[in-house]
Parts: C-alpha cells; sequence; structure tokens
C-alpha cells in the first residue's frame, strides 16, 4: 500500500521547475558616437567662390597705393564714399595715396551703363586700356545695373612691365636672375586702374556705407558679386542680389575684410594654389576673431 502511495506521489510531481534569473539592470545613459570632426572649409568655399581670377589664374591686385573717386555722385557724398574706401584699405593693410592723387579707383554712377560705355569708348578709351574688345561688349550689353572692370598690366618679378602683342596676348620674357618654383612665379600681375559703374536707379534703397564696401570688394579684387551673393557666407557682394540692399549686410563683414586682407599680405609671385591657400588662413583667423570677440 505504502509503493503505490509513494509511486503515484512521483507520477504527479513531474519534473522540477527551472530557476529563472532576475532580469539585468537596464543602461539608461545615451549611446555616444566619439570621432574628429572633419575640417572646416568654409573660408576655403568662400575664396574659390568669389575670387575670379586673371591670366595664369592667378589673383591680381594693386601695387601701387589706391586713390579712390567718384564721377557721378553729389560732391558730398563722393567724399564719404572715398572717406570711406580708405578706411577699409586701412583696415586690410592696402596703402593709399595722399589726397591730391592722380585716381585709380574710380566708381561711375551713370542712367544707362550701355550707352555710358559707348560714349567712354569714345572719348575715354584709357578706361578700358588692356581690355579685349569683347569683353567690352560683355561690359556693355550685360544684364543688372552694375558692372566692374579692372587694367590689369602683367610686370616681371623686379616689377619690370612685360609687353603684350597687338591682339593682347602676354609677351612673355624670360628672366635669367630669377628662378620659378614651386610656389612662387616670375611674372605677377596687378591692376593699373580699377572702376565700378553703377545704375544711379539702384542705388535708391542702400547707403553710403553699403555702396563704398561693395565697391572696395569689386574693385581692390575682381571678383564675383553673383557667386557671392548665392553662397551661404555672409558678404557685401549680396548688395545687389535679389533682396537688394534690405537683404545684404550694412557693411562688408569680417568674411569681406578677411578676403581683402590676405589678398594685399600674400607675395604676388605666389601661385595661383597658394594665393589662394594663403588668402583663405587670413580669412579663417579674421572669422575666428570676430567669433571670440561677440563670445566674450
Amino acid at each position: 500500500m505504502m509503493t503505490t502511495i509513494l509511486l503515484a506521489m512521483a507520477l504527479s510531481a513531474g519534473p522540477a521547475p527551472a530557476v529563472v534569473p532576475p532580469p539585468a539592470p537596464v543602461d539608461q545613459r545615451e549611446l555616444v558616437v566619439t570621432g574628429q570632426r572633419g575640417p572646416d572649409r568654409r573660408s576655403e568655399t568662400f575664396v574659390d567662390t568669389i575670387a575670379t581670377p586673371s591670366q595664369k589664374d592667378q589673383i591680381a591686385r594693386f601695387e601701387d597705393p589706391l586713390c579712390p573717386t567718384s564721377i557721378g555722385l553729389a560732391e558730398r557724398d563722393a567724399a564719404i564714399v572715398a572717406r570711406r574706401i580708405r578706411a577699409v584699405a586701412k583696415a586690410a593693410d592696402i596703402r593709399t595715396a595722399r589726397e591730391s592723387c592722380r585716381p585709380n579707383l574710380v566708381i561711375l554712377v551713370v542712367d544707362d551703363r550701355a550707352r555710358a560705355i559707348a560714349h567712354w569708348q569714345k572719348t575715354r578709351p584709357d578706361f578700358f586700356d588692356t581690355l579685349p574688345k569683347a569683353e567690352i561688349a560683355a561690359l556693355a550689353n550685360g544684364d543688372g545695373p552694375v558692372a566692374a572692370w579692372q587694367i590689369v598690366r602683367l610686370k616681371g618679378a623686379d616689377r619690370r612691365p612685360v609687353g603684350r602683342t597687338e591682339d593682347g596676348a602676354v609677351d612673355y620674357y624670360v628672366q635669367n636672375q630669377v628662378v620659378p618654383t614651386r610656389i612662387g612665379t616670375t611674372i605677377q600681375f596687378e591692376f593699373g586702374g580699377a572702376f565700378l559703374l553703377v545704375e544711379a536707379s539702384a542705388l535708391r534703397d542702400m547707403t553710403l556705407t553699403q555702396l563704398a564696401d561693395y565697391a572696395a570688394m569689386r574693385t581692390l579684387a575682381r571678383t564675383d558679386d553673383g557667386r557671392g551673393a548665392a553662397q551661404a557666407m555672409p558678404t557685401i557682394l549680396s548688395l545687389f542680389g535679389p533682396g537688394g540692399a534690405e537683404a545684404a549686410p550694412p557693411s562688408l563683414t569680417h568674411w569681406d575684410l578677411g578676403f581683402l586682407a590676405g589678398l594685399y599680405r600674400l607675395d604676388p609671385a605666389f601661385r595661383s594654389n597658394e594665393q589662394r591657400k594663403a588668402i583663405a588662413r587670413v580669412v579663417r583667423q579674421h572669422v575666428g576673431a570676430a567669433r571670440d570677440d561677440a563670445e566674450d
């Protein structure tokens, strides 16, 4: 009897239950991914976007002291604009001439750009010295109320002029006393004069500071205002863009000033790729210093 009871108890019990471990604690911390941020290429992008090279892809500049003037503005306004351009030049370490100087940077305010250019081709051909006829025609027939151009002269490393052929092509000569390097060249391009033409109707909503600063960015360097307005960084080159004066900065920006300072600080004999690198470094310094000042 006892054996039957024990057998029945064994059959009814079944296997022993498995032991279930307690759940592991959940880590509530966020997943953190570490890595190195890529280099900030905005300064290089800014320089590459706005800079328009001269021949051989070099970025030209003035070597002689600046002497700004205006034609077509009221005398008082012209004096304000000239003083402002001189102030911009001083901030960028660009040399300026005395007040009683021969102008080499001219702002021309006109009613109609095409008619004005056609008139000056006859009366002041020196305004377009060294420019091919096709380029002059493009200035006259271009869209928009503004045009800029420079008289670009080619000189050797000793700053002696290098001749040109009748069709405007460069007539190179060899300077045996100077040896070109990977970053340097025996020739360099510089401005003999620079002009900004603006139709008067386009000036109504802008300040004289905006006009002067825009003129500085278009004449102290060969820059593309259309491409400048389209890129992301703030620049006075957007003054004649879609938003007009209201959407443009009230003056040139740290990006603009860094560009001019970098251009006029570098060795003019640098090759184009070294020029762009050098300018971009100065742009980065100006923008970084401005950011640090704002955070203090």
